[in-house]
């Protein structure tokens, strides 16, 4: 294989990268903002259950 080859190469490598990086932190972002919603939901739905056993 030639110099142009190897650089061919490694370009594609470099690329495909990138591309992970950027796909995972998109993916990281998502389930970070999902995780803050599921909690809120979570927590004042666990508040109200307590609310109406301590209040019976």
């Amino acid at each position: 294989m030639d110099l142009d080859g190897y650089s061919e190469e490694f370009g594609q490598s470099a690329n495909r990268s990138v591309s992970l990086l950027i796909a995972g932190a998109i993916v990281w972002l998502a389930v970070g903002l999902l995780s803050t919603q599921l909690s809120e939901r979570m927590g004042n739905s666990l508040s109200k259950s307590l609310e109406s056993f301590v209040d019976e």
